[in-house]
């Protein structure tokens, strides 16, 4: 019973320490939620024009799907679908937009978590396990308020950034734990990790697709993937 409830009280603070960087953004960006807002310079080539869910627009997403010079279908039919049960509502979109920084900025959290923890293996004591998750927590706290996060938050037609950005760290956490070294795999645990590794090839490539610049998580994913296996081999 005092085992099982240590645990549920370390689950329980890394759960507080894991929604401060979240609650921090949320409260950065509150005027995004409820101000009067319009589609500015380059959104209405980005939505009105092409948003309407429909098949013709579709197909064109993902056989052409190069807007401005940049191939993203998965933006533009995750777009479209928005415009679809919100209509052309920049205030909407901009709930969207906070909403999808909020949980870019919790995400930071557990994937600068996975890491460190990984990294460092199964020997913290107590007290270093809640100094790195306190690091992790100030990380992510930094991504939520950082000045360069106003753009794309408040600019409607950088919401792809975004989407890349929640595929990226999505990615990156199947394959920090399907590369975490472990006990003796077992045929369930090797099926889990390939579950995992295929998990992560597709949210590569919706991140990709969303924004080109999630291209380069390829290069991450091979470092982890070369780290995690190095680990493997000392332990």
């Amino acid at each position: 019973f005092i085992v099982w409830g240590a645990m549920a009280f370390a689950a329980l603070g890394t759960l507080a320490l894991s929604l401060v960087p979240p609650a921090l953004a949320l409260w950065t960006f509150r005027s995004t939620l409820d101000g009067q807002w319009d589609f500015v310079y380059d959104d209405n080539h980005n939505f009105i024009d092409i948003l309407e869910l429909n098949w013709k627009n579709f197909r064109w997403y993902w056989e052409d799907g190069v807007l401005l010079g940049v191939y993203e279908p998965v933006a533009l039919t995750l777009k479209a679908v928005a415009v679809h049960f919100v209509g052309f509502d920049a205030a909407a979109f901009h709930v969207i937009a906070t909403v999808l920084h909020v949980v870019n900025a919790w995400l930071v959290f557990f994937f600068a978590w996975a890491f460190v923890s990984g990294t460092a293996g199964p020997a913290l004591t107590g007290g270093e396990r809640w100094k790195r998750k306190v690091g992790c927590a100030v990380g992510g706290c930094l991504f939520a308020v950082h000045p360069l996060t106003v753009q794309v938050i408040c600019w409607l037609s950088c919401i792809p950034y975004m989407l890349s950005a929640l595929f990226s760290q999505l990615g990156l956490l199947c394959v920090l734990s399907a590369s975490r070294p472990g006990p003796q795999p077992t045929l369930a645990r090797r099926a889990g990790g390939a579950a995992l590794r295929v998990l992560s090839i597709l949210l590569y490539f919706a991140a990709a697709t969303s924004k080109p610049q999630g291209i380069a998580l390829a290069l991450v994913y091979v470092v982890v993937e070369y780290d995690g296996g190095a680990r493997a081999a000392r332990a």
